[in-house]
């Protein structure tokens, strides 16, 4: 049995002691994010979530605490996003 190890072959960013989380694939991945299968692309696309690797060909896998991960980094943005607002709504009303 040949084990698929070309261009799709995933190794970043894990060390060689740890093992892995949970492997997901496109649907366990966009239902646990709640996204529609759409927008779950889009926003893959857009780098607001992980690309995937690929064990096999036409096979998109994530790693579910590389999703997690990029699910906690959207949700912060809103609040980092009002938070300037508000320092610079309140520079201006100072000036």
């Amino acid at each position: 049995m040949r084990i698929f190890r070309g261009p799709y072959h995933h190794t970043k960013g894990l060390p060689v002691t740890e093992t892995p989380s949970r492997i997901l694939t496109a649907k366990a991945a966009r239902e646990l994010v709640g996204l529609s299968e759409n927008a779950w692309w889009v926003a893959v696309r857009n780098g607001r979530f992980p690309a995937p690797f690929y064990p096999c060909p036409r096979a998109p896998r994530w790693f579910e605490h590389e999703v997690l991960a990029a699910l906690e980094a959207t949700r912060a943005l809103p609040r980092e996003n009002l938070a300037a607002r508000r320092a610079e709504k309140l520079a201006k009303a100072a000036a």
